[in-house]
C-alpha cells in the first residue's frame, strides 16, 4: 500500500510539475480554496496550518477541511487535498487513483483559467522570480 502512494505521487509530480513550482502564501490559499469548492459544488469547511515532518497536506474527512503546512503551499498541494475532498464529498472515499489523478487536473486547469486565480499565480510569479507566460498560467 505504501508503496503504491509513493507512485502515485512521482507519477503526480511528473504530470503537473509546473505546479508544484508555484508556492501560494496561507491568506491567499483559502481565497483558491473557496473559488475551487464554490466553482464545483463540494463542501470545504477552511483548512488549519501545522506543522508536519512527513507530509505536505492532509485532507480532513471528518469536518471536511484540510491541513497544510505554515507559510507557503505549493499549488498542487492544494489542489491535491482539496480532489481528496471533492471525491469524499460525491463517493464517500478517496484513493490514490486515476479518478484523484483526474480531479487534481480539473482543479489545475480551473486555476489556471480562471482569472482571479491567475493574478494571484502571476503575482507569485514575479516575487519567486519564474518567468510566467501565457502557457504556463
Amino acid at each position: 500500500m505504501f508503496a503504491l502512494s509513493l507512485k502515485f505521487y512521482d507519477t503526480e509530480n511528473k504530470i503537473f510539475s509546473v505546479s508544484n513550482a508555484i508556492l501560494i502564501p496561507e491568506s491567499e490559499t483559502l481565497k483558491i480554496c473557496n473559488k475551487l469548492a464554490r466553482h464545483y459544488k463540494f463542501e470545504f469547511n477552511g483548512f488549519k496550518c501545522k506543522k508536519m515532518s512527513k507530509t505536505l497536506g492532509r485532507a480532513l474527512f471528518k469536518d471536511m477541511s484540510c491541513v497544510f503546512r505554515p507559510n507557503e503551499n505549493a499549488l498542487l498541494t492544494i489542489c491535491h487535498e482539496l480532489a481528496h475532498l471533492w471525491q469524499f464529498d460525491r463517493t464517500n472515499k478517496s484513493r490514490h487513483d486515476k479518478k484523484l489523478l483526474r480531479k487534481i487536473g480539473i482543479l489545475l486547469t480551473y486555476c489556471y483559467e480562471n482569472e482571479s486565480i491567475v493574478y494571484i499565480l502571476r503575482k507569485r510569479c514575479v516575487i519567486l522570480g519564474i518567468k510566467a507566460n501565457e502557457e504556463t498560467t
